[in-house]
């Protein structure tokens, strides 16, 4: 995934981010944190829904998994070395995103756009009803009144 971020300008943590130069076409390194976010993933969370958009255009829709393991989601991707121009290139990457306990695990869908896109949505769950629900009572074995009242009586 880094090549995706190549033109971006070092990262002051660098080593070789000794100084910063201002060239023509280039973004400061102050305003391009914004722009890796958005390029990376972008997490929806709201009312009806968690969500997560990643790009992987670099990477064909065999090479990308999408599981659920211990309450996330978990995106990986690989593809071997390919060759190209000047050398050969490999790309891989794992994503983990924790999911809120509310998700229904069981309608998560995922979606790869044709520019790259992956979408990987799971539905909040709804309350079935805001007056909640009746719990029936089951009796275990018969039970005269005059015994209930005894038993009772005691409380």
């Amino acid at each position: 995934m880094v090549a995706q971020y190549l033109g971006l300008g070092a990262a002051p943590q660098d080593p070789v981010a000794v100084y910063e130069v201002a060239r023509p076409g280039m973004t400061p390194w102050r305003e391009s944190g914004a722009k890796i976010q958005d390029v990376c993933s972008k997490i929806i969370e709201d009312n009806d829904k968690f969500q997560v958009n990643l790009d992987v255009k670099h990477f064909e829709p065999e090479e990308i998994s999408v599981k659920i393991v211990n309450g996330c989601f978990i995106v990986e991707a690989m593809h071997e070395e390919q060759a190209e121009k000047y050398g050969y290139t490999s790309r891989n990457f794992k994503r983990r995103y924790p999911l809120p306990g509310s998700v229904d695990l069981d309608a998560v869908t995922s979606t790869l756009s044709s520019d790259g896109v992956l979408s990987i949505t799971a539905p909040i769950k709804k309350p079935t009803d805001a007056d909640g629900r009746i719990v029936p009572i089951v009796t275990i074995g018969p039970m005269e009144k005059q015994e209930r009242k005894k038993l009772f009586a005691k409380f």
